[in-house]
């Protein structure tokens, strides 16, 4: 697998900025999956629903103010991005994943959040918007605006979004990536004090913690048996390590993020449970520094794999880390890439990388279109 990510959300990657005329819209990406081709990649990673809104005409969900400016505003002249996607990555023999954020509903760099989000959290947001219809599970948090995740309500809406997608369009697969609970910001506590006790007072037992890891499980699992019931592969991009000290017995131990804590990620169950097709942890660390290396914690997942679902996993790489003034030089890929290909990790299910992010390419930073011709100099099939 030879995937790259094209983020919507901000218009890190696409489109360059809503005020983009909808034909420049469409030669953008069009560059996109023209660089893909000339680099022999095969998979892209769409965002499709990036805070609960639409790249893509929907009766669900807004259209998403980072194609057009405003939220609910339909492009003119009008047209499908996804559609469009679809039919020219395909032709050109590319698969597409469209990408969705479950449960982030608006983010501050937001273009039409003029003020904090805890003094108008619904400011800008479409009467459609899932933070309207069901704003008893909106909850600001503090540069969000994030659903709770253990409302039955809203994991049906997602699903109802999901199956609309996979009915509609003819996308290769759906892909969720390392958003769940929100990450900690600034010591709050995520407000979900009063759905926790209702939990409890109907006889639950399970401590905050968990009923949060199990509000998360439950999604994961429904995804993908949704998924699977349209015949689509369904993958997850979980962040990089499973909790700090993984693998164990390292000489210094591996450091970093919690997500078992911190966004109540229970990641290294979900890939021994087999509750995916394909696993993609993102390894956004160098080779060398024992503390964070990319090989000692991908050799990790691949292990969990190998003992459990022996399910396909992809390292996730950082190419956003070569951005000027960064010191990284996109040999760092093209090593990370190899070090992927190696025997010992293909035994275990290792079968590529998917790179973070596309503008990169688009932009040549540092040259690194040059360095993939190198290491992607033969067309690759999709495992």
């Amino acid at each position: 697998l030879r995937g790259l990510w094209v983020a919507t959300v901000d218009n890190i990657d696409w489109p360059t900025a809503p005020s983009v005329s909808p034909e420049e819209q469409q030669e953008e990406l069009l560059t996109y999956l023209d660089l893909m081709v000339e680099m022999k990649m095969n998979c892209i990673f769409f965002q499709v629903r990036p805070v609960g809104d639409a790249f893509y005409e929907s009766e669900i969900e807004p259209w998403s103010e980072f194609m057009t400016g405003e939220q609910g505003v339909a492009p003119d002249p009008l047209w499908d991005p996804l559609a469009f996607l679809v039919e020219h990555a395909h032709s050109r023999g590319i698969q597409v994943h469209a990408w969705i954020n479950p449960y982030r509903a608006k983010v501050r760099t937001s273009l039409l959040l003029s003020c904090m989000p805890q003094k108008n959290s619904n400011k800008g947001l479409d009467p459609s918007h899932m933070a309207i219809r069901y704003s008893e599970y909106a909850y600001p948090y503090g540069s969000y605006l994030w659903m709770d995740p253990s409302a039955q309500v809203i994991l049906d809406h997602i699903l109802t979004v999901v199956d609309d997608i996979l009915v509609r369009y003819e996308v290769d697969g759906l892909h969720i990536d390392d958003y769940f609970y929100p990450f900690p910001e600034g010591g709050l506590a995520f407000p979900d004090e009063a759905t926790y006790a209702e939990y409890v007072s109907s006889g639950g037992t399970l401590s905050l913690e968990d009923w949060r890891r199990d509000n998360v499980n439950e999604m994961v699992q429904d995804l993908g048996n949704l998924v699977w019931s349209h015949d689509r592969i369904f993958s997850i991009s979980p962040a990089g390590l499973y909790r700090p000290g993984h693998p164990e017995g390292m000489p210094p131990p591996i450091v970093g993020g919690d997500p078992y804590e911190d966004i109540f990620a229970d990641s290294k169950l979900w890939l021994e449970s087999g509750w995916m097709d394909w696993f993609i942890p993102q390894v956004y660390w160098a080779i060398a520094p024992p503390e964070q290396s990319f090989p000692e914690v991908l050799s990790w997942w691949l292990q969990v794999s190998a003992d459990s679902a022996q399910k396909l996993v992809f390292g996730g790489t950082a190419i956003y880390k070569i951005e000027p003034p960064s010191d990284w030089d996109p040999q760092e890929i093209v090593d990370q890439i190899e070090i992927s290909r190696q025997e010992d990790f293909r035994e275990r299910f290792s079968m590529g990388n998917v790179h973070f992010s596309a503008k990169y390419f688009r932009d040549g930073t540092k040259n690194i279109t040059e360095h993939f011709k190198g290491v992607y100099s033969k067309d690759a099939a999709i495992p």
